[in-house]
């Protein structure tokens, strides 16, 4: 007895088809469901921000010029953060107003390009690292102004500085400023806060595949006793049952 003339290989093929058609639609609706949940989100996530705006509270991003960000309070394992004025910075932004609105001393309000080009001069040009031989043939590093090294004596004066000497400086003056002991306190203080809320967020996403994976067991379950029970399934109901369990996979994975 072949396939063909007892009829199995037809049921094989209308059940193919409707399986076919019912996943391609079941894709169909899980796009859907995704773009709505992706909205959804977006929606939820705008509301928290303005809210967090409205009290207060830095969303994140780079601080403006001028600015610097601290920590304002604790919420739970959440650090609260605000905008305050930056010290260092502070006398530039005030000079770039002042220059936008009053002027420079040698003529009238000044526009972005002149101001631009202000602070450019008043900031000067980046040192760059030379090397020379002495007299004795040895060979020495220094460091001078980038500018004089590309125009000369007419671009700037500039000066030259020992490698050295300038980088013995330099890292006095990091040890002093940026590692002192309250500092690097705060700063490990702040990466274990950032480690326990990484932690805490991966536990709640373990926690959430779990319970996936549980309900898709469960149907499982429920479908192979139904199965065992001779639960006759015609071809519609097959394939929902086969697009069920792919898609209960699909969104536990």
């Amino acid at each position: 007895m072949n396939l063909a003339s007892s009829g199995y290989l037809h049921v094989y093929r209308r059940g193919l088809v409707c399986f076919l058609h019912f996943t391609a639609m079941m894709r169909q609706i899980m796009a859907l469901f995704d773009e709505y949940q992706s909205k959804e989100n977006a929606k939820h996530v705008l509301r928290a921000m303005n809210e967090n705006a409205r009290q207060g509270f830095w969303n994140g991003a780079p601080p403006p010029i001028g600015y610097r960000i601290v920590a304002a309070e604790q919420r739970g394992s959440k650090t609260k953060k605000k905008l305050e004025i930056d010290p260092l910075h502070a006398d530039t932004v005030r000079l770039i107003y002042r220059l936008f609105l009053e002027d420079d001393g040698n003529s009238g309000p000044l526009g972005v390009k002149a101001i631009t080009c202000h602070l450019n001069e008043r900031r000067g040009g980046a040192m760059t690292l030379r090397t020379g031989r002495g007299s004795a043939g040895g060979t020495y590093r220094y460091y001078t102004c980038s500018t004089k090294a590309r125009q000369g004596k007419t671009g700037c004066e500039g000066r030259i500085f020992p490698m050295d000497k300038l980088d013995d400086l330099i890292a006095s003056h990091l040890e002093e400023r940026l590692l002192r002991p309250d500092r690097l306190k705060t700063i490990l203080a702040n990466l274990l806060d950032r480690r326990e809320e990484r932690t805490e967020r991966r536990r709640e996403h373990l926690a959430e595949l779990n319970r996936r994976i549980t309900e898709t067991d469960q149907r499982l379950n429920r479908l192979y006793d139904a199965i065992e029970a001779g639960l006759a399934m015609d071809c519609g109901l097959r394939a929902a049952a086969i697009g069920g369990i792919t898609y209960a996979l699909w969104r536990s994975a």
